[in-house]
């Protein structure tokens, strides 16, 4: 860091995961630090919201990582607050359940051996295909027809994708497979069908840790640290312009309760969505990368948190529904994820209703997505009506990057436009436009505060969660 900057701050732009791991690692070093959170409160995705003894995070956030001094960073962090849960999810497709992640000789035995029969014949028809025509598998839809046949990607993956993303999985990048689908072919599912053989992917974990009081209180925890370390968090409050001069990042405005204010800066470290962030750029960059940037968004959610005066009413802590005909994709069951989110011998659900911010979902009115809602639970056995309690509406307009058809090359023109800043790094899920797991976020946090300190290249700091084995 240039010393005659030494005196200024690091602004770290958001309070999610990667913007507080970062700010914490700057505050332990003695450097000045600044966070601005447009919410009312840290956390970003990775939030606990409570309401009269129930608590709900916005959508689970497990916590695993093969990275051990994450693991341990984040143990010591949270002492004995961070226990160890059990994993069991479902889902729930045309009145059958199948288990989850999917188990593919439990779907072909559901199946019956005609579908048995279908998948096979798709299976290798597909594999001759691409062997004779070699045809690349550009889109999710190429991907996964290739590796298991049109029936179980039919079954599994195009329903669910298309309510996810609001697109057809033939216009998905073949890279979100690639990271998310965790067994490698149908010829592993015949292998996992013989006596004696393990029919979990070996990437599945079948446990996982979570705080007590909710996934929140990990970002509560690295939040109480970094004002400890002399750092300031400045919440309800947004970055709207970042001036740059030359190879610097010279300040950053700051609209907050009252007009707005100018902050003189060390460096900057972002986690704001890629494509705003860039758009706040004073002068603004190039063409090419506005251009670029206008063509990344994002996939949003609404919750429904649903408070309920009953006994849990599945075993499992997701259950994922896959039918377009049904408004919520996933379904949150608190009780299952950590005792203190719901009082004794209740539970709460969270309902994740997929959407684009200004939409028809988005904007509809809070009762007809309830009414919905309930009927829609009620078509899949889960008929809550006699035992809720509260309802709180909830939504989030940036909760997935959406992996469009060579959508690298537009995150690749905008991180170029911003690698001739020595000062600045931008990371995160939404910073990178990376659809990364939490600790991945963490690791990103720590890096990019080593690089605003010259102790790291911005090539090592961005590199994470970029490869397939990354992801569970």
């Amino acid at each position: 860091m240039n010393r005659s900057h030494k005196k200024l701050p690091i602004a770290v732009l958001g309070a999610g995961p990667a913007g507080l791991a970062a700010a914490w690692s700057l505050a332990q070093s003695g450097v000045p630090v600044i966070v601005i959170e447009r919410e009312d409160a840290v956390g970003g995705l990775c939030r606990t919201l409570s309401w009269n003894g129930y608590g709900f995070d916005l959508g689970g956030h497990r916590f695993l990582t093969d990275n051990q001094e994450i693991l341990s960073w984040i143990r010591n962090l949270m002492s004995d607050r961070l226990v160890e849960r059990p994993r069991f999810s479902q889902i729930v497709n045309r009145d059958r359940w199948y288990d989850y992640p999917p188990q593919w000789a439990d779907a072909l035995r559901q199946g019956g051996p005609l579908f048995l029969a279908r998948a096979g014949m798709s299976y290798m028809f597909h594999g001759l295909k691409r062997s004779w025509r070699g045809d690349k598998e550009v889109s999710f839809e190429d991907w996964v027809i290739a590796r298991f046949g049109r029936p179980l990607y039919d079954l599994y993956f195009r329903e669910y994708s298309e309510k996810l993303w609001g697109m057809k999985g033939s216009l998905i990048s073949s890279r979100w497979a690639a990271q998310r689908v965790t067994v490698p072919s149908l010829a592993r599912v015949i292998r996992e069908m013989l006596p004696g053989k393990d029919n979990h992917p070996k990437t599945y974990a079948s446990r996982f840790y979570y705080p007590v009081g909710g996934i929140g209180q990990i970002c509560e925890a690295l939040a109480k640290d970094i004002r400890n370390a002399g750092g300031n968090i400045l919440l309800s409050s947004k970055a709207i312009q970042i001036d740059t001069q030359g190879d610097r990042v010279l300040s950053v405005w700051v609209q907050g309760p009252e007009k707005p204010y100018r902050l003189d800066l060390a460096g900057c470290v972002s986690t704001l969505p890629l494509p705003h962030f860039i758009r706040s750029l004073s002068p603004s960059p190039s063409d090419a990368s506005l251009q670029a940037a206008t063509r990344l968004s994002f996939r949003g959610l609404r919750f429904l948190f649903l408070s309920l005066n009953c006994a849990p009413l599945t075993p499992n802590t997701w259950i994922y529904v896959p039918e377009k005909r049904i408004l919520f994709g996933r379904i949150q069951e608190t009780a299952h994820w950590e005792p203190s989110l719901a009082p004794k011998g209740t539970s709460g659900l969270v309902l994740e209703i997929p959407c684009t911010s200004g939409d028809k979902i988005w904007n509809a009115d809070s009762s007809k997505i309830l009414d919905r809602c309930l009927s829609d639970l009620r078509s899949i056995g889960m008929d809550i009506g006699p035992h809720l309690l509260e309802v709180h509406d909830y939504r989030e307009p940036e909760s997935y990057p959406i992996y469009h058809l060579d959508y690298e090359k537009d995150v690749e023109v905008c991180l170029d436009s911003l690698r001739g800043f020595n000062n600045l790094i931008t990371t995160g899920r939404q910073g990178l436009f990376r659809y990364n797991n939490m600790d991945h976020s963490l690791d990103m946090g720590r890096r990019a505060a080593a690089f605003i300190q010259g102790e790291m290249s911005r090539q090592n700091a961005l590199r994470v969660a970029c490869d397939e084995h990354s992801f569970e």
